[in-house]
């Protein structure tokens, strides 16, 4: 025995890297002196780095054949430390002879490049970390990195990031359906509601450096973009370049509908425990960014606009633009339908007019007859809906909707999106 400190509660040392590495240091410190814990610090960042960097090529090259290579050699990597898992910390157990810094390059090169879908970098990312082919360190390192490029990591800043967080979580996954529907729940229901990863969004796109997103990932952002920040996203320069290109614009639209039919079992989960605050903004952030694109809103040449051929494109399963945006017109009649509000239809089918075939001077006349006004008189008219009725409007209004509206997540089967657990405590 070198030393005559002991590390206190062994297996918090096991789940909390701050516990552990201060004990550690008080022991290094005891057997010889706080410089060697401080030279063993660098030296193993130094390495690390190193090691990182010997693989950029690697990286690149299975980047370069498809999101398919790089998800099959994640996987590949990743599955020893699976088996190994039931044994891990037991005397004689062997740690898998698997390089982890290849996962690891892998996993942040996806976040650096945007080569992977939402979905996949956060079950990438989770489970790495709960085999362990990740450390704890390593986990919070491409959090603490990558933020930048996807803002919503801030969902794992200062919480759900101990070894024992982790495992839960990804319990709950699971329970929730797996990979990928229990990770799209998991986006859905709980990390565009968590106010860390809403506020790093929301400075993200005011620092005007928005564009650093990887466009796949407006699919599901988008939603959680607080409506008086959209004009921002949209508004264009001399150039004629909006702040985002226009695939971010066109994955844009799709993240409404499926954030908001994605809700639905969430209320009915939570009943009255389910905060309404974030639906609400996701609907008026959504008449704002569709009217800009559908140039019912602002001047000719102010904002980028959608044609035709955009709204046709399907971004996603097979269904068009216009099939995203359908679904929340629909949705939002609804609720002014729920709410019994005089001329409630009609100022709805107004304010969704079809101006795709419109010409930029159709489109001015029209913003000066009184669209753009009644375009801009919704949030006040929803307010009042939500004042007079009660947030649990929007839930009735779903009640009817949900089951068939557009959703980018949805392949060849349906996502159950009931929930089996609460995603938190």
């Amino acid at each position: 025995r070198y030393s005559f400190v002991k590390i206190p509660n062994r297996d918090k040392a096991n789940n909390d890297i701050e516990y552990r590495n201060t004990w550690l240091k008080k022991i290094i410190a005891d057997i010889w002196d706080l410089d060697t814990w401080d030279g063993w610090q660098k030296s193993s960042s130094s390495g690390l780095m190193s090691a990182l960097n010997d693989l950029n090529d690697s990286a690149d090259t299975l980047h370069a054949l498809g999101a398919n290579a790089v998800t099959d050699k994640l996987d590949e990597l990743i599955e020893p430390y699976k088996k190994n898992q039931a044994e891990f910390g037991k005397k004689g157990s062997e740690v898998p002879l698997i390089q982890s810094h290849q996962y690891y390059r892998l996993l942040d090169y996806a976040f650096e490049r945007g080569k992977l879908t939402m979905e996949q970098k956060f079950h990438y990312l989770t489970q790495g970390a709960r085999y362990r082919i990740l450390t704890v360190e390593d986990f919070r390192r491409i959090q603490s990195s990558r933020f930048q490029v996807l803002p919503i990591l801030d969902f794992f800043y200062a919480k759900n990031n101990t070894y024992s967080e982790i495992v839960s979580l990804t319990n709950k996954i699971n329970q929730n359906g797996g990979y990928p529907e229990g990770i799209h729940k998991l986006l859905m229901h709980a990390v565009l509601h968590d106010s860390s990863a809403r506020d790093r969004l929301s400075k993200r796109v005011t620092s005007g450096n928005a564009n650093e997103i990887d466009h796949d990932d407006w699919q599901a952002l988008m939603a959680a973009v607080r409506s008086v920040q959209v004009e921002g996203l949209l508004r264009t320069t001399a150039s004629g370049q909006a702040t985002i290109t226009e695939q971010s614009q066109i994955n844009g639209m799709t993240s409404y509908s499926t954030f908001v039919k994605a809700q639905y079992t969430l209320m009915e989960g939570q009943g009255d425990k389910y905060k309404y605050d974030n639906v609400v903004d996701s609907i008026n952030s959504f008449v704002k960014y569709d009217s800009i694109l559908m140039g019912r809103q602002g001047k000719k040449g102010q904002y980028a606009q959608f044609d035709r051929s955009i709204q046709k494109n399907c971004p996603f399963n097979n269904l068009s633009v216009k099939d995203y945006q359908e679904s929340m017109y629909t949705f939002i009649k609804a609720i002014f339908k729920e709410a019994n509000v005089p001329g409630g239809e009609d100022y709805v089918n107004r304010i969704f007019v079809d101006t795709i075939e419109k010409t930029p001077e159709e489109r001015e006349q029209m913003r000066k007859d009184g669209l753009e006004n009644d375009v801009l008189s919704f949030e006040q008219k929803f307010d009042n809906i939500i004042k007079t009725n009660g947030s649990d409007v929007i839930k009735r209004a779903l009640q009817s909707v949900h089951a068939e509206m557009a959703d980018y997540a949805q392949q060849e089967e349906k996502f159950d999106y009931s929930l089996k657990t609460q995603w938190l405590d």
